[in-house]
């Protein structure tokens, strides 16, 4: 395990570029229009630790082995379902007969669905929540798809890889990429959010109130509101909010608010050009100053060097 998690440490990230070029050799004139690329992962494995600057659905759909993801690892099999968010490490090794439909969803496909995809239930568990249990914790919720769905799943993901094939071809089939895709992640969520959580211990965890408060704390980010707030929303009591929202989160509301502003902020310094200014008022934060301290806190750089890092991504998109 040391050796396949040393392997890939001085690896470089990956951009959503980088596999319209490498892997569909798709020329730059067309970055902007193709924001969504799927296709199947097969016999090249292991797959050393790497991380990408964009959204990736993982999907098994043949075979098994062990995933990793920073310092953990899960067994994965046929049918299990897992979201891959930027800056994540992660690979796969101790694999047998594993095919992995892969699923990249650009800075593009989430700036134009956000609205949309924030409406669907589940979305952020599915999205944010379960992802980084699995990377902090070693604690895995992800959706393993009944086989009765999965005949009609491996159906329309050979469609969406076909589509992906034709992505030169003109914006009528990359807006058939959108409709499948955004289908896919309804019911993925829908998975995930019918799921009844309980702990190690059995106490249960309300995740449908949860849900609710956690969509408001998403879609309000850059405002202010207070733990009554979210008490009132979710209809829960101020000890069972935080005690189950803990479990749930393993954070605080406060702490999960201050993640979320974050990722907002990352998103729009790798995508805009806006100033550090303008990036701290859209997310939240009092002023630049205390956008810079907090983003250092938590990314361990300046915003100025994490936008460097993606400074050339941004150009050759333009």
């Amino acid at each position: 395990m040391n050796n396949f998690l040393e392997v890939e440490h001085s690896v470089s990230v990956y951009h959503f570029q980088d596999v319209l070029r490498n892997r569909f050799h798709i020329h730059a004139d067309l970055y902007k229009q193709i924001q969504a690329i799927a296709y199947f992962h097969e016999n090249d494995f292991p797959l050393h630790m790497h991380s990408h600057s964009f959204y990736e659905i993982n999907i098994v759909t043949a075979g098994e082995g062990t995933h990793y993801l920073g310092e953990n690892s899960f067994p994965v099999k046929t049918g299990d379902v897992f979201i891959i968010p930027p800056d994540f490490k992660h690979g796969y090794e101790e694999t047998k007969k594993l095919t992995v439909f892969h699923v990249a969803l650009s800075g593009e496909f989430f700036k134009k669905y956000t609205p949309l995809l924030k409406e669907t239930y589940g979305f952020s568990l599915l999205f944010q929540i379960e992802p980084n249990l699995r990377a902090e914790n070693n604690f895995k919720l992800f959706p393993t798809i009944p086989q009765n769905d999965f005949v009609y799943l491996l159906y329309e993901m050979n469609q969406l890889a076909q589509l992906s094939l034709l992505a030169e071809s003109g914006t009528l089939y990359e807006t058939n990429k959108h409709f499948k895709i955004l289908n896919m992640i309804a019911d993925f969520a829908k998975i995930m959010a019918a799921n009844e959580l309980k702990t190690a211990k059995n106490v249960f965890i309300d995740t449908p109130s949860l849900l609710k408060a956690i969509t408001f704390i998403e879609q309000n980010y850059n405002g202010s509101f207070t733990i009554t707030d979210l008490c009132k929303i979710a209809n829960m009591s101020r000890s069972s909010l935080l005690k189950q929202f803990s479990m749930l989160c393993k954070c605080s509301p406060a702490n999960y608010l201050m993640r979320i502003r974050i990722e907002k902020s990352c998103e729009l310094l790798r995508s805009t050009t806006h100033s550090i200014a303008r990036i701290a008022q859209d997310c939240g934060f009092y002023d630049s100053s205390h956008f810079t301290k907090s983003f250092f806190q938590v990314m361990k750089e300046l915003p100025k060097d994490y936008r460097n890092r993606f400074k050339h991504v941004l150009l050759a998109t333009r």
